[in-house]
């Protein structure tokens, strides 16, 4: 009788093992990659942004049982993904089709800035006159289709194996849309001023002072000049007279950004940074909307309704106090002036889900029902 070697079963179980280490992942890792993909929020949350840019809806993939998806599918509307996979597929395909649109269709991300966190990216950076801004718009750089050896911009490319990875690509590339470039100006800016001119230093300030409160504000260039305070002192001589001068300035205004060019925004917030510099002298006593020291500075953010622009408060009003004592040698020159400023849009974007609910997608049980669409 032929015997097995009393460790042939010892010698197997390894072999059994291996094949389960080789198995099981093959397994179990479709499921756990499926399981990831909320395709439903990321359908949401892309047409959100559409209807934002254009007014329009697009159109989503049926669901299973036939019935048309509606502009915002609820979570599940497609049923369980995990159990069919070539579906699965289909919507990935379908989504990266609309990020990364065929010509001449313009792609919807290059309206947005690269940005998703404006203190990192924008507050204390350096101002340079050479930036158009201080943080680029999206380029398709900045969201790469090239995934796990697919070509989104050609979703045919994307397959079986490897659209797990593409949707979590794309999901943060949706996400990522948030910020965009909101046009400011100035509105009319008014100026007033006080000087004088006398015999000792502590006189020629009192009546430039005087002089402020007198002649009132006057409107200066309408949406233009940048808004400031300035004084400066300085003495000279005349002869045999030392002639004592001071002069004192505000020119105010306030940060207008117009909305209109969103027609289809709901509620936002507006973010303001603004550019200070100070004058030769310093601050002296006046005081800055933001520190002055050449540097995209955070002014406030502020929830704008729809049809509504976003406006400032009064900036560059008040009365700047002249803190020199008049040197001999150079005039004093003290205050600050805005060099640029920046405003940023955050639309807050409608993503609520549709009623509509098709059961597990197969209409084989409780079908759909809800208010469907058409």
């Amino acid at each position: 009788m032929k015997t097995s070697p009393p460790n042939a079963n010892a010698m197997r179980r390894p072999t059994a093992q291996a094949l389960l280490s080789v198995l099981l992942p093959a397994i179990v890792l479709p499921s756990l990659l499926l399981a990831s993909i909320p395709i439903e929020q990321a359908q949401r949350e892309y047409q959100a942004r559409y209807y934002f840019f254009t007014g329009r809806y697009l159109g989503w993939p049926r669901c299973p049982c036939g019935m048309p998806a509606p502009a915002f599918p609820p979570d599940g509307f497609y049923g369980n993904l995990d159990k069919n996979p070539a579906l699965a597929l289909r919507l990935v395909q379908d989504l990266a089709g609309k990020f990364y649109p065929p010509a001449p269709s313009v792609p919807l991300y290059l309206n947005f800035l690269n940005t998703t966190n404006l203190g990192t990216d924008i507050d204390n950076k350096q101002y340079s006159a050479q930036d158009l801004r201080p943080v680029d718009l999206i380029t398709r750089d900045n969201v790469s289709p090239y995934v796990a050896g697919a070509d989104m911009t050609d979703a045919s490319s994307i397959t079986l194996s490897d659209f797990p990875s593409c949707f979590k690509v794309l999901h943060g590339y949706i996400q990522k849309l948030r910020y965009l470039e909101c046009l400011s100006s100035t509105t009319n800016t008014d100026v007033r001023a006080g000087q004088a001119s006398t015999n000792s230093c502590a006189l020629a300030i009192n009546q430039a002072d005087a002089d402020w409160l007198t002649m009132g504000w006057q409107q200066h260039w309408p949406g233009s000049g940048w808004l400031s305070q300035y004084t400066e002192s300085n003495r000279y001589t005349n002869g045999n007279d030392v002639i004592y001068s001071a002069y004192k300035e505000s020119r105010r205004g306030r940060l207008y950004c117009d909305l209109s060019e969103y027609p289809f925004h709901r509620y936002g917030t507006v973010h303001s940074f603004f550019v200070l510099h100070t004058d030769d002298g310093g601050l002296g006593a006046t005081l800055p909307p933001v520190t002055a020291d050449v540097k995209y500075h955070g002014f406030q953010s502020v929830i704008v309704p729809p049809g509504t622009p976003y406006m400032s408060p009064l900036l560059g009003d008040g009365d700047p106090s002249i803190a020199g004592d008049c040197p001999a040698t150079n005039i004093l020159e003290q205050g600050w002036s805005i060099v640029t400023a920046y405003t940023v849009f955050e639309p807050r974007f409608k993503i609520d889900s549709d009623d509509i609910h098709c059961g597990d997608g197969s209409c084989s049980s409780s079908g759909c029902s809800g208010n469907l669409p058409g």
